[in-house]
């Protein structure tokens, strides 16, 4: 592991509130890592080219360092596993929101136990391989104990995994049973930037928008491409999780209120789309929208 990823690696965040945790800012250094502990995991036993004994005796060297990633990352995790169970056991409706932050953690631990299964198993044929070499026992001893540092984390992030999913169940089933679940722009925000660019207010005789319309029209096109985006999003996770319960018997009835709301968001799009495509018009030609 390189000197800049190691910052990288220890990287998370949680907001003020404490509602939100986002781990992916982890993953983007476990993708740096991850072909080479790959390679290494597929290396033949008692074999250990240079790039990977370097690899390998960075671990020990930055040993500092990386002690303090399995700490930051042990903290992240607790703080994942706590959240989800406050999560699960809250009597308030599930929300979209909920749904989205459960996904993206699933994807990103999902990556990192697999990181995590791929260095431990590194190291194990890295350490079958310097065992053979004398005067390698100190750092033979010091990669044993990181691969059961690693092991800890793995079975760590395959619980924070199954956390995430329970979680994501419970806000599809809770989602499933809500007549709408679509919330686009506030009608009363559009309605105030669609009078300002039908009915702008031109200077007289100069043909061309006023600096506050095209102000209100940049606010508007970039809350219309959030929400085109949000849509999407929704959409996706809508049917990822129709799909997954489509298989299981006796769960198609929840599989196709799922679909009707992939739709629903779908449609939400298209009209959002629309208005953003009238937002843009305006700011392209300066005539008011159709």
């Amino acid at each position: 592991m390189g000197e800049a990823e190691r910052p990288k690696v220890r990287a998370r965040i949680v907001d003020s509130s404490c509602s939100y945790l986002k781990f992916s800012t982890i993953v983007p250094a476990f993708r740096g890592r991850h072909s080479s502990s790959v390679r290494m995991a597929i290396t033949p036993a008692y074999y250990v080219d240079e790039e990977e004994l370097m690899s390998l005796k960075s671990l020990v060297d930055g040993e500092g360092e990386v002690d303090e990633m399995y700490q930051d990352m042990d903290e992240a995790f607790r703080i994942l596993l706590r959240k989800a169970a406050e999560l699960e056991t809250n009597e308030e409706a599930p929300s979209v929101e909920t749904l989205d932050w459960a996904e993206d953690l699933e994807d990103a631990v999902v990556e990192a136990a697999a990181f995590l299964a791929d260095q431990v198993e590194g190291i194990r044929r890295g350490v079958a391989a310097l065992a053979l070499r004398p005067g390698e026992e100190a750092l033979v001893e010091e990669l044993r104990r990181h691969a059961v540092l690693s092991e800890a984390q793995r079975a760590d992030a395959v619980a924070v995994v199954a956390a995430m999913r329970r979680l994501r169940e419970r806000c599809l089933r809770g989602l499933a049973a809500r007549e709408h679940i679509t919330d686009p722009l506030p009608p009363r925000f559009v309605g105030y930037v669609e009078d300002t660019i039908k009915y702008p207010s031109w200077p007289e005789g100069c043909g061309v928008p006023t600096p506050e319309a095209l102000a209100a029209a940049a606010v508007a096109e970039d809350a219309a491409v959030q929400e085109e985006e949000r849509m999407a999003r929704l959409a996706g996770s809508l049917r990822r999780g129709a799909a997954e319960f489509a298989a299981r018997p006796g769960e198609e009835a929840l599989a196709a209120a799922l679909e009707r709301h992939a739709a629903s968001a779908d449609a939400t799009r298209a009209t959002v789309e629309a208005f953003t495509a009238s937002v843009r018009r305006f700011q392209a030609t300066g005539k008011p929208a159709p």
